[in-house]
């Protein structure tokens, strides 16, 4: 199976070059949101599943964030994608912030991840009791001291002071490098699968708002609540992490 996950990373890979080259020629173009996911990004991802599926023997589901489900719903393996995480980001020109996502899951269980940093050309990947890479280089062996910055995404707190970069699956993975001490987030499932399963492999934890380990679906559309930080920052911050999650006021 892994030779069959080496070849999906690099499909993956030269497809997120193609999605690049058109996406920037759109901008170019002026082209509109609405429209550069309703036709864009659908039209990207489901080029994928069609070089893919053939990997599966046909036995692949697609749960795409435009796309929506294609294929057999009870299929053992599930492509979960997010071609363009952060494209207000990208549309905007001032912002290198966005990402090319997905992942494979099997019997429900998140397998594959891959998160590619679209600005800097960083592949962020990781197979479930693998580990967790950029650019071939273990996160592990490269993460840095953790720093008392704070992240969040699609939501305020209330009295704290905090980042939101407007791309949630990079920022899960800032977080599971070491460059942010805590994330506390609310995004659609599609939007993270692979930065949840890389995030795990490098060693973070992925909680609920209750501080429960994250149930995560992978067969359809579904808004998380959750917590991306070290197991050490869980067992000494756990008050500040319930206050700050009392002082929510918009998710």
């Amino acid at each position: 199976m892994i030779q069959t996950f080496n070849e999906v990373i690099r499909i993956a890979i030269e497809h997120s070059k193609q999605v690049m080259r058109e996406a920037i020629e759109l901008r170019k173009n002026g082209i509109e949101p609405s429209k550069l996911s309703k036709v864009y990004k659908r039209k990207w991802e489901i080029e994928l599943y069609d070089l893919l599926i053939n990997h599966f023997d046909s036995d692949l589901m697609l749960l795409g964030k435009d796309a929506g489900v294609k294929g057999d719903q009870n299929a053992k393996w599930v492509l979960i994608a997010d071609l363009l995480d952060g494209s207000k980001n990208f549309l905007s020109y001032y912002i290198p912030f966005y990402s090319y996502n997905i992942a494979l899951a099997h019997h429900n269980e998140l397998i594959l991840g891959i998160c590619i940093d679209l600005a800097r050309s960083e592949i962020h990947k990781a197979i479930k009791g693998k580990g967790a890479y950029i650019n071939e280089v273990s996160i592990k062996k490269i993460k840095e001291n953790t720093r008392a910055r704070i992240m969040i995404s699609n939501l305020l707190i209330k009295g704290y002071k905090y980042l939101h970069l407007g791309c949630s699956s990079l920022e899960v993975c800032l977080v599971a490098k070491g460059a942010a001490k805590l994330a506390i987030m609310s995004s659609w499932n599609i939007d993270i699968a692979a930065s949840v399963l890389i995030a795990r492999e490098a060693g973070s934890k992925v909680l609920d708002w209750n501080l429960n380990e994250l149930k995560f679906p992978v067969r359809e559309p579904k808004k998380l609540n959750y917590i991306v930080c070290g197991e050490e920052v869980v067992e000494t911050n756990k008050d500040l992490i319930k206050d700050m999650v009392r002082n929510i006021v918009r998710y």
